[in-house]
């Protein structure tokens, strides 16, 4: 066993543990410790070294391998909050050290991709076996890091809107990783798909994973230039992955009885909607956050269908950069950046 450290933003050491190494793996936990998610004044991270994970007995303990950057990381460490010992992070894919002691299906060495309220920003996580997922043989771990949220909530959203062939869906953010998966999902219903966001480069990217049309909404307004595309307002299904005057914008698109979709927050949770704009088209406006419901049977079974189909190449994530673990800070300002195209994911 080891000691490690755990220190505060100043460096003074709060408290020591002991740190077991594992049977037959090279115990590198020290070298690469976990991030903290600890506001610093200007919420930036830092790597520091904490206590090892405990798997309980439904879960599985994973040796880290990719990182996937995703949009409540970004969220939790602006507010400085981390979870257990601080430590941020939803998504991550690697290989099992340990087995809960209830837990059927998943052995020592075999590499998942993983997802839990926190702890993926780590050399090492624990995670409920139900929100574990198999890696399919061919598929890059990396690429697997990222589809259990992204994928999975875009899947999600595709089902609580109920898309189909006669549908118009606008996706706003449409470049980025959320976006992407919801444009390709929403395109292989059969869909026409409007691609919304805010640089023309990244979003002509979109056509070549299924948007029929791409919006600028730096030009005019979202809402403007989609009643002269479509003569009107027809958009059936929005998927707003930005919320804010995005979203409020968006929503004057919609035709009677539309479906919106509220996927993310990028623009702050407090989101204003036009009450009077719902109940003059009668819209239906649903929340989708998908964390733990992935554990559910239909949920994990989507899951899996997502994850096969991304090793068959039918559904693709695009990754717009790789930053190593020592410069997980600077994959958040990435992440955070607009115009992007794209996953940010950190290998350890």
């Amino acid at each position: 066993m080891k000691a490690a450290l755990i220190a505060s933003s100043s460096g003074e050491i709060l408290c020591t543990t002991q740190v077991t190494d594992v049977p037959g793996k090279k115990n590198d936990f020290l070298d690469k410790a976990a991030v903290t998610g600890q506001a610093t004044g200007n919420n930036r991270l830092r790597i520091v070294e904490v206590p090892d994970p405990i798997a309980g007995p439904d879960d599985l303990l994973i040796r880290v391998e990719h990182i996937s950057i995703e949009g409540g990381d970004l969220m939790f460490r602006r507010v400085g909050m981390g979870g257990r010992n601080n430590v941020l992070g939803y998504s991550a894919a690697g290989e099992i050290v340990a087995v809960g002691e209830n837990v059927q299906g998943f052995s020592v060495g075999q590499k998942v991709t993983t997802f839990a309220a926190d702890g993926s920003h780590a050399t090492l996580r624990s995670a409920p076996a139900a929100t574990c997922f198999h890696i399919p043989e061919g598929l890059d771990p990396a690429v697997a890091a990222a589809i259990p949220v992204a994928a999975g909530t875009a899947g999600r959203a595709m089902d609580l809107s109920g898309v189909g062939r006669d549908d118009t869906v606008m996706i706003t953010g449409a470049a980025g990783g959320l976006g992407i998966a919801a444009v390709q999902l929403a395109a292989l219903r059969g869909a026409r798909v409007i691609a919304t966001g805010t640089n023309a480069a990244t979003l002509e990217k979109t056509r070549g994973y299924g948007a029929t049309d791409t919006i600028v909404s730096r030009d005019e307004p979202t809402s403007v230039q989609v009643r002269k595309l479509l003569d009107g307002n027809k958009v059936t299904v929005l998927i707003d992955t930005i919320g804010g005057p995005v979203l409020g914008d968006a929503i004057e698109t919609m035709s009677d009885h539309g479906r919106v979709v509220l996927l993310g927050g990028f623009a702050g949770l407090e989101q204003k909607i036009d009450a009077g704009q719902l109940l003059l088209r009668q819209l239906t406006v649903s929340g989708c956050l998908f964390g733990e419901e992935m554990g559910e049977p239909h949920n994990h079974a989507m899951i899996v269908r997502l994850l096969q189909s991304a090793a068959t190449g039918a559904l693709r994530v695009p990754i717009d950069r790789i930053f190593p673990f020592e410069e997980i800070d600077a994959a958040h300002a990435r992440a955070e950046e607009r115009g992007r195209f794209g996953r940010v994911i950190v290998t350890v």
